[in-house]
Parts: structure tokens; sequence; C-alpha cells
């Protein structure tokens, strides 16, 4: 498949989220609603704008795993309404981590992809700090949504989530590493995904 009909999968495919949301998903307008429902907005604004790859997914495993990591979040929320913190706790991760989310798919514009690819270098706004903010805003979320419902086996799913994100992580910086002028002096002055941390 070539990368127009890839960027008119994607637009359409997110549309229909965004769709869904709005009809079967509403509750009502609340803050983490609209903060999700912009997240999905960005990415088809992102596949619209796309540009082409230096270097495009290649094996199962550049295929698959950011495949899984996409969707592994939302077994997150088969468990029952039973936090451990209070519902304020429970927003504000889920805003944080959706709100960071937001800006940096609003950041990485045109160089946005969910394989294992090789774009343009974005070095602005969250991607002056980590290379991955998405990751980290989508960890930051489902931790939040975890703590909503503390299930033992969502605990495994959390924990399979963030080493799915780390693997990809590292993946496309290997991929990056290679095909993007200016990636490894990038690398060296950021952090992967948490600050001070790793």
């Amino acid at each position: 498949m070539n990368e127009l009909a890839w960027r008119v999968l994607g637009a359409v495919f997110f549309l229909g989220v965004i769709a869904w949301r709005l009809g079967w998903w509403w509750d009502g307008g609340s803050a983490v609603f609209w903060v999700e429902t912009s997240v999905y907005a960005l990415i088809v604004l992102a596949y619209v704008r796309r540009t082409p790859a230096y270097e495009r997914a290649h094996g199962a495993l550049e295929v698959l795993l950011p495949l899984v990591g996409a969707v592994a979040p939302f077994a997150l929320l088969a468990a029952p309404w039973r936090p451990v913190v209070s519902e304020r706790a429970y927003v504000a991760l889920l805003l944080a981590g959706g709100g960071l989310a937001a800006v940096s798919y609003a950041f990485l514009g045109g160089s946005f992809a969910i394989l294992v690819e090789a774009r343009a270098l974005r070095a602005s706004g969250p991607y002056r700090f980590v290379r991955h903010p998405i990751y980290l805003g989508q960890l930051i979320a489902a931790t939040g949504v975890f703590l909503g419902r503390c299930v033992f086996w969502e605990g495994l799913v959390l924990a399979a989530f963030a080493s799915v994100q780390v693997a990809r992580a590292v993946l496309e910086e290997r991929k990056l590493l290679r095909a993007t002028p200016g990636y490894a002096e990038y690398r060296a002055r950021t952090w992967m995904l948490v600050p001070f941390v790793l």
C-alpha cells in the first residue's frame, strides 16, 4: 500500500473513532472526554499532514508491537469502577496524560506514525525534553485508568503496556539513528521517556 493510501486509511479510521465517541461514548462533555477526543482529532490531522518516511516499518515486530501498544490500554476499561484514589486524582491523571499526548501530537505534526518508521526530526514543545512524550502521556493516563479500577490482572496489563511502549521506543530510536539526520545529537541531549529517570 502506498503512502497516500495509508494516510487516507488512518484518517478515516480515526474519524470513525471520533464519530463513535460522539455517538456512543458521549458522557455529557466532561473535560476528560474532550481531551481524549482532541487526541483523536490531532491524529486525523497528523495523517493528513504526514510526510513520507525516510525508512518504513519492516518485519512483524515493527508492525505488531505498535499495534499491541495502540490497543492494550483499552483492556484497562474492561474492569468495573473500583478506585483506590480520589476521583479528583483519577481525573487529574487522565487530563495530564491526555493533555501531554495531545500537545505532543500537535508538535509531532507530519512526522506521525503508528508503526516503527523514521520521519523528520521534531525537537520543539515536549520533544525538547523527552523523545517520546506521547508514550509518556499514554502511560500517565493508563495509570489513572488502572487506579480507577485497581484489579490485579489490570496491573499486569499496565506493566505489559509500559514494556511494549519502552520496546517500541527502542525500536524507533534504532531506526531514527540510522535514517533521520540530526537524531544522534538530539538523542544525546534529551531523555527517552521520563526526565531524570529514563
